[in-house]
């Protein structure tokens, strides 16, 4: 059993009618019910082929990436999706991985060398 609606006033039309009560146009045609399985077929997708990145186009981006804020902003942008390239995203991503470890390294050393300079100020003004 299908719905049928009026085309003119939009009324749900009662199963059998031949016009509707509302404003009286003839009722449409009923529409033969679509199989349940046609309706809900599992659709076919196919991957482009997925080739890499080739030399130069991991060298573009390692080059940017030494001009400090230059680098630092198209990395920082690829990696948030910037690029259609998923290798050059987690190319990005690496890099970005990197310079947080090495910036928390560069600081943890600083801040060592500070409290050894701290120390030793101490112990000069304690003689």
């Amino acid at each position: 059993m299908s719905l049928v609606f009026c085309p003119q006033c939009g009324l749900l039309l009662p199963a059998g009618s031949t016009a509707c009560p509302r404003c009286g146009r003839p009722a449409p045609a009923p529409v033969p019910a679509v199989p349940h399985a046609a309706v809900h077929a599992a659709p076919h997708y196919t991957r482009a082929p997925d080739h890499g990145l080739r030399l130069g186009d991991y060298l573009g981006p390692l080059l940017l990436f030494c001009i400090p804020l230059a680098g630092l902003l198209a990395a920082m942008i690829w990696a948030c999706g910037g690029t259609a390239s998923a290798h050059r995203r987690k190319l990005a991503q690496a890099y970005l991985i990197q310079q947080v470890i090495f910036w928390a390294v560069v600081l943890a050393l600083a801040v060592f060398y500070m409290l050894g300079l701290y120390m030793q100020l101490l112990q000069f003004w304690a003689l």
